[in-house]
């Protein structure tokens, strides 16, 4: 891990002879440091919220009501980033890129779709499974496993989740995860992944998806606040007000 390679796009170590970006190097440091015991080493609990818009919160600005008060209370206590982009904007690229820390046209993840089968770019999950780590993922599974090869040591998917819109069932599932963890004796690499707050939203008008849990709010098209690249319409108002449950 010694050889050190810089381009204009990427900075790379090599782990076993294959190219490492660094920020999972970061990750793998800490995983394998001598200084930390078995019990003591990092863990990595990765949230996401599926078409979230960060002004949205009221950590990053946002004037609706009561929006996210645990998210601010968590930033506050955090580093909170200020000028950090996406490097593709659709799911299955976006989180390939969380994994790899390659862009797609790197990876070969450009779209809906897995890495070549021949593909030796390791997966972040790989690494920290070879350091003892187990590695978990709660909700888009199949849109969070770039390569068809790889199996998480814990998934649970939508079906399971309330159609991905149940906080008690991620709650329940999280610590049956931590619980086996803990039994084996070993860190954690989790990522939870919320279907919410995509598409289909909330109506209060329609049945509840099977399993979902209804919103602990529901706001007024007057009460929330419209983007500026869209119009300012009652109907753009009543959709976006969904969008906020």
């Amino acid at each position: 891990m010694a050889t050190i390679n810089e381009s204009s796009n990427h900075c790379y170590m090599y782990y076993r002879g294959k190219p490492l970006p660094i920020f999972i190097l970061g990750v793998l440091l800490l995983a394998s440091c001598p200084a930390f015991t078995q019990s003591s080493k990092l863990n990595v609990l990765l949230f996401t919220a599926d078409d979230l818009d960060r002004n949205t919160l009221g950590c990053y600005g946002s004037k609706v009501p009561d929006i996210s008060p645990n998210l601010d209370k968590f930033a506050e206590e955090g580093i909170r980033f200020n000028h950090a982009f996406i490097n593709a904007s659709i799911c299955v690229p976006s989180r390939a890129i969380l994994a790899t820390g390659l862009y797609g046209h790197n990876s070969g993840i450009m779209g809906f779709m897995k890495m070549k089968g021949y593909s030796s770019i390791p997966l972040i999950m790989e690494i920290l499974r070879e350091n003892n780590y187990r590695v978990g993922v709660l909700g888009k599974v199949s849109h969070s496993t770039p390569k068809e090869t790889f199996t998480w040591d814990y998934s649970v998917d939508k079906e399971e989740l309330g159609a991905g819109r149940s906080p008690g069932l991620y709650y329940d599932k999280a610590k049956d995860f931590f619980s086996e963890c803990k039994e084996e004796n070993r860190p954690f690499y989790f990522m939870v992944n919320s279907h919410d707050p995509h598409r289909p939203f909330f109506n209060p008008d329609e049945p509840l998806l099977r399993g979902s849990e209804p919103p602990s709010r529901i706001y007024s098209p007057e009460e929330i606040e419209v983007p500026g690249f869209l119009p300012d319409l009652p109907q753009v108002r009543l959709e976006m007000s969904y969008y906020y449950y």
